[in-house]
């Protein structure tokens, strides 16, 4: 077993793994520091022709993603937005870091007395419940 971790999985890495080690299963993990470093995952099983790269996946059992619009609604599956993570993985903040950890951990307005963080970066729901993490040259 392969555990695969970063944001941005390079399409080619699964397959060539595969072609050096037959039996080996690939397991994409991604997530922030800021919620348990690994907070998604994505089984790779087959890759399919329209993708750019590895999907991020699904949240960990712990761990609540939303992808959200710029006025804080949230994204039909296929349209970029901003990605939050929410859930009991998440950090409290950063240690005498007042100012960043407010800027980041912000309220979560579907749980009353719960925050998400704001990652700054873009990804968009597929219709299988996965998540594409997207590079900012797609999507803006």
């Amino acid at each position: 077993m392969v555990f695969l971790s970063g944001d941005w999985i390079p399409i080619q890495m699964p397959g060539n793994l595969k072609n050096a080690f037959e039996q080996v299963k690939v397991i994409a993990l991604g997530g922030a520091t800021e919620a348990a470093i690994w907070s998604n995952y994505f089984p790779v099983n087959e890759i399919a022709p329209n993708w750019v790269s590895i999907p991020y996946g699904k949240p960990i059992q712990n761990a609540s993603y939303y992808i959200l619009d710029r006025n804080g609604n949230v994204c039909p599956i296929r349209v970029p937005g901003d990605l939050y993570i929410g859930g009991e993985c998440l950090a409290s903040g950063y240690i005498n870091e007042l100012e960043l950890t407010a800027g980041k951990f912000v309220e979560n307005p579907f749980i009353p007395g719960a925050v998400m963080y704001k990652t700054g970066d873009m990804a968009r729901w597929f219709t299988d419940g996965n998540m594409e993490f997207l590079d900012e040259t797609i999507t803006r």
